[in-house]
């Protein structure tokens, strides 16, 4: 694990940024929007532990790292998931080692450390993986030791514990009943004591959950049911997609295995896209055979807990994780990202760990085995193409537009606002922020409306910020380019040529040389009339 914290970097952080953002209006004093920025629903103690542990963020994150306050935030949150990551390894071996044998251990582990979704939030700012570490602690309390079940006490500090989990994260929530349910299914209780002892977890569980909730909503100054329903659809950011089920089978394996620009790909193929057709050869030699290899993995880990006596409670376990996570993220969430079946992953890596015998074991060690191939590109620095033009890129910007600038591109996807945004530990950003903004956003639920939020955002950067807004020239053509990302189809409501017979219409006054470069919004008043026309249709 160790290797992996000092030699690989995360391509994506989540929000790092807003959680450091968060702390830091708390700091000054700063409030925007009805609650306190400082408690949200939905990862409720992550940014109070940054606001506690604030100075020593400060004094120990050297200038070199990063001057600005939210960026020493932004590494603080860093080493705590990193301290989290280790001891998440150190708990999972041990689990194994007593399961399986030390040699059994070491390769589950292995995998663990080279898992897409883990390392990926490891090496970030975001709450994931500390909730992970005290749900991973729970576990390891109630597994029993030389076959003695665990004690009350045991017991009762697990259900702290894996509530404490919830409260990082709130849909490890979901997991809580598993984890209930560790000692009676791995210490063979009678079912009167089993049922005791899940009872017990499951009631301290809630109960530390409903009094730092409630203490939480309280705090954040949602201090009535309407205010609490209302800060608890805050947490959601209007996040929604839509094929929910298409999409979890390639969410899924993101678990384990990093699809990287696959997803792209995928939904080329699946939607046909026109601009950047996909062979079924491509998708094969591409994606499908990193998927081919996670579903590898999982039958195998089934197989083998299936047929082993000592595994099938442990498959009890997976299957009380796993599903309701796999429910909550179609039904309710989304299932692309890595991090909605991360509660489950302790329980899969159980499951192997338990039944791990037959001829189901060598599929289950062949993957582990090939993670670091799978994984290790996207997560090492390998100076590829793309990051060569993605830099030039950068520079192209940084020669010609002011530092409170506003970069629009067309998506989130585009490899620069990717840079931009969620690497902010790479050298290339120490010291640089580039404010950017995507014309249309991921979600569905959020895709209406684009013309007049860039309008807005637009006047605000004019007059508020009395600076200029740059378009990336690509967006001003026919055809996307493929550094975009663009996928005609994914969104049915929305088609490429929307974009450039949108942004044509307004005037531009500077272009920059490269042929991926960028293009001023003039300040005339011909744009001034249809950006304040566009606001006020958004305001009615």
């Amino acid at each position: 694990m160790l290797p992996n914290l000092l030699f690989c970097a995360s391509p994506y952080i989540a929000d790092t940024m807003v959680y450091a953002d968060s702390v830091m209006r708390h700091l000054n004093g700063q409030i925007s929007g009805p609650f306190q920025p400082l408690w949200e629903f939905g990862h409720l103690l992550w940014r109070p532990l940054g606001a506690i542990l604030a100075p020593l963020f400060f004094a120990a994150v050297p200038d070199r790292l990063g001057e600005a306050p939210r960026i020493k935030l932004a590494f603080g949150f860093l080493a705590v998931n990193m301290l989290a990551g280790l001891g998440i390894a150190a708990l999972l071996y041990d689990l194994f080692r007593r399961l399986a044998g030390w040699k059994t251990a070491a390769l589950l582990t292995f995998g663990l450390s080279w898992s897409g979704g883990f390392l990926m939030y490891v090496l970030s700012g975001s709450s994931y993986i500390t909730g992970l570490f005290f749900e991973v602690w729970a576990i390891w309390l109630l597994i029993p030791v030389s076959g003695a079940p665990p004690g009350i006490r045991r017991q009762l500090a697990a259900g702290a514990l894996a509530a404490l989990g919830a409260l990082f994260w709130f849909p490890y929530i979901l997991a809580i009943p598993a984890v209930a349910a560790v000692p009676w299914a791995m210490s063979g209780m009678r079912p009167k004591d089993g049922i005791a002892a899940l009872l017990r977890v499951g009631i301290i569980s809630a109960a530390c959950i409903l009094v730092v909730m409630a203490a939480g909503a309280w705090l954040a100054g949602a201090r009535t049911a309407p205010a609490a329903a209302e800060w608890y659809r805050d947490a959601q950011h209007q996040w929604q997609q839509n094929r929910q089920w298409m999409r979890a089978v390639s969410g899924v394996p993101r678990l384990m295995v990093d699809l990287s620009r696959d997803g792209v790909v995928l939904k080329r193929f699946t939607f046909r896209d026109p601009f950047h057709p996909v062979s079924a050869w491509d998708l094969a030699r591409i994606s499908l055979w990193k998927l081919a290899a996670f579903y590898g993995f999982l039958f195998s880990v089934l197989i083998m807990a299936f047929r082993s006596p000592r595994g099938r409670p442990a498959l009890a376990l997976l299957l009380i994780a796993g599903v309701p996570m796999l429910l909550f993220a179609i039904v309710l969430f989304e299932p692309s990202s890595a991090e909605r079946f991360l509660p489950v992953l302790p329980f899969l890596l159980l499951a192997a760990a338990a039944g791990w015998s037959g001829p189901a074991r060598w599929v289950a060690a062949a993957v582990l085995v090939l993670l670091p191939g799978i994984n290790a590109p996207v997560f090492i620095e390998t100076f590829s193409t793309e990051q060569q033009s993605t830099f030039a890129q950068i520079e192209d910007y940084t020669r010609h537009a002011n530092p409170s600038d506003l970069l629009v591109t067309v998506t989130f996807p585009d490899p620069l606002p990717q840079w931009l945004e969620q690497r902010i530990y790479h050298l290339s950003m120490r010291n640089r922020t580039v404010p950017t903004f995507q014309l249309i956003e991921v979600s569905t639920g959020r895709s209406q409306g684009w013309k007049e939020r860039f309008a807005a955002r637009a006047l605000r950067q004019w007059d508020i910020a009395k600076a200029d807004v740059w378009i990336r020239q690509g967006a001003l053509r026919d055809r996307p380019d493929e550094v975009q990302r663009w996928v005609e189809g994914d969104n049915p409501a929305l088609r490429w040529a929307d974009v450039p017979a949108f942004l044509t219409a307004f005037d531009y006054d500077v272009r920059t040389a490269l042929p991926e470069g960028f293009a001023r919004l003039a300040r005339s008043d011909k744009n001034r009339r249809m950006l304040e026309r566009l606001t006020a249709a958004g305001a009615e």
